[in-house]
């Protein structure tokens, strides 16, 4: 099966012993927003555990009508966190048949911790040139954004949430 990754990283404002705690259970619809015709998360749903154990699961709800299943695959303290994404509907249920995204921590210095966020589409049969032409250029800023979102969201001023 084909694979296309796009991976995206950035600095958080975070102590590598902090990161996955914080990041792993973030809420959704806070950070991850509408960029060009890539749509926000608007809701979580049926999240089953506090997203900290593998095998645990949600549903999550976009702005364009679009939803898909989520499936927590790896939960490594402090290394990061994996999940497989099923289901899907809407408009990217055309192109993919599943997402796959990995989230690894490491420590810049004793406060900073860098992510590097890899988000791989699984194209369906035909799809893999239009995928990486047109959806992965778009999704890399897609990406980068909600990554900026994430840090302002786990930065000092906002940590105690």
């Amino acid at each position: 099966m084909t694979r296309v990754p796009v991976i995206v990283k950035q600095v958080l404002d975070l102590p590598l012993e902090e990161a996955i705690g914080t990041v792993a259970p973030m809420p959704l619809p806070l950070v991850f927003k509408k960029k060009g015709i890539l749509p926000a998360v608007v809701a979580v749903e049926d999240q089953t555990g506090a997203w900290d154990a593998v095998g645990q699961t949600r549903t999550i709800r976009l702005s364009d009508g679009g939803q898909f299943h989520e499936e927590l695959t790896r939960y490594d303290v402090p290394a990061g966190f994996s999940y497989r994404l099923t289901g899907l509907t809407g408009p990217l249920k055309a192109l993919v048949s599943g997402a796959e995204g990995d989230w690894s921590f490491a420590a810049v210095d004793a406060r900073r911790t860098e992510v590097t966020w890899t988000y791989t589409f699984l194209p369906k049969s035909g799809r893999t040139l239009l995928i990486r032409a047109v959806l992965v250029p778009l999704w890399r800023g897609y990406a980068a954004q909600n990554l900026r979102n994430v840090a302002d969201y786990t930065g000092p001023s906002t940590r105690s949430r």
